[in-house]
């Protein structure tokens, strides 16, 4: 399983682009989303360019600010140590272009924006006032320049703005919840990034929450940048057993409980009882499961901590003396102690490696629990941990459908291996008790 996981760390060394798997139609869905936000479209003769669309706008990878040459070149060349070596040169090769003026000989296509339009169009006030022209005026800068690229639209998709002064300095991020589920998990990523400014020193640290606000429908969080010479990890310096012992007590000291008082079982609980919109095969599937493990194992002690609930190489960094952490969208209260660990491996072996989804668990069950020591959590909880963990896949599956979240359908997909993954996993704990 070691020589699996070293060709995954060439894999996502490599890896630029959504997988061949995902359907162009995704990341269709990302360009309109974005082109209403921000009023994007090709420019016509008379329009003010405000960005390029790279390579061109019927493919586009990376949307860049050319109102202000400082502010392009910035969006290319800031935090590349935290892109794969591949978008790396290709960022930094457009933007000393940009630098030495060469962008009329790049093959982008000009854009224009402003306006927002469709689902993101004015329903009172100013119907002209862009999203960028809010940002810019609640942080306090005459004009914000705003570079984002498209991405496949999962259900968990947030369109992210990376915002830049006119001089090219970093401003910080914007992330825009404009679904159900996603104004969910901006507002629970803003809640644990604001938690975080007010705690004592800890092993890592996150970017300050700067601002928070509704608008057109959607809930708009911003935090400060990083430092610039911040850097990626590999998979093979995590999981940092210090900082996930850190984030395990974010809420105070970590504590022994049943597992049917855990935050996940809490969850399970509230979505057997309001299904929502979830088809009522894969209603009753989870149901079933869940009662089940609920009747096995809801009694069996487990240390109770938070969890950051996306912990994975891309989501940590590092500068000479710090460790970076974001993308808190998936935190929650009351989670087993090591889950973290267990989802660091089954991200990678999943998402890098495209294992199938039982090998990945199984990845997770093999690799993660050989940190649980260093989290004070005793070996008899693992078995608890590994139907914790499924449990938490399978629930976000159904929430995801619940709330009707774009791309949710495929989500289920995964349900009933998820689920037959927790009944045998809930019966292996039984049978070591």
């Amino acid at each position: 399983m070691t020589g699996n996981l070293a060709a995954g760390r060439r894999s996502f060394a490599a890896r630029t682009e959504p997988s061949p798997s995902a359907d162009a139609a995704d990341v269709d869905e990302a360009v309109a989303v974005l082109g209403e936000l921000l009023g994007l479209r090709r420019a016509a003769a008379g329009d003010a360019v405000t960005h390029l669309a790279l390579p061109n706008a019927a493919n586009p990878k990376f949307y860049v600010p050319v109102t202000h040459r400082k502010a392009a070149v910035a969006s290319c060349l800031a935090y590349n140590g935290l892109r794969p070596p591949s978008i790396a040169r290709r960022r930094a090769a457009v933007g000393w272009g940009l630098r030495f003026g060469l962008v009329q000989r790049m093959r982008g296509t000009p854009m224009t924006s402003g306006t927002p339009s469709g689902r993101f169009a004015a329903s009172e006030g100013d119907p002209r006032a862009s999203l960028v022209d809010e940002l810019a005026r609640r942080l306090g800068y005459d004009e914000l320049c705003a570079a984002t690229s498209p991405r496949v639209v999962d259900p968990f998709w947030t369109p992210t703005l990376q915002l830049f002064d006119r001089a090219g300095s970093p401003v910080g991020y914007a992330k825009v919840g404009w679904t159900d589920l996603t104004r969910t998990q901006v507002t629970a990523e803003a809640d644990a990034v604001t938690q975080l400014a007010g705690l004592p020193d800890r092993s890592f640290v996150s970017p300050l929450a700067i601002d928070r606000f509704s608008w057109r429908n959607t809930v708009v969080s911003v935090t400060a940048p990083m430092p610039p010479d911040v850097t990626r990890v590999t998979e093979d310096d995590g999981p940092f057993p210090q900082a996930l012992a850190d984030v395990a007590g974010l809420d105070g000291p970590v504590r022994m409980a049943a597992f049917g008082s855990s935050g996940g079982a809490a969850w399970a609980d509230r979505l057997v009882d309001d299904p929502g919109g979830v088809p009522s095969w894969a209603h009753t599937l989870f149901a079933d499961a869940w009662a089940m493990v609920s009747d096995q194992l809801g009694a069996s002690a487990v240390l109770l901590g938070r969890w950051h609930g996306d912990w994975v190489p891309w989501n940590v960094a590092r500068t000479v003396s710090q460790l970076w952490v974001w993308d808190w969208e998936y935190s929650g209260a009351d989670r087993p102690v090591g889950l973290d660990a267990y989802h660091w491996y089954y991200q990678q072996a999943r998402i890098v490696e495209g294992a199938g989804l039982v090998a990945a668990l199984d990845v997770a069950c093999l690799h993660g629990a050989r940190h649980l020591d260093s989290l004070g959590v005793g070996r008899e909880t693992e078995p608890v941990i590994a139907v914790a963990h499924v449990l938490e896949l399978a629930a976000r599956s159904v929430n995801a459908s619940r709330l009707g979240a774009p791309g949710a359908e495929r989500l289920l997909d995964d349900l009933p291996a998820l689920c037959e993954a927790l009944v045998a996993r809930s019966r292996r704990a039984d049978s070591l008790r």
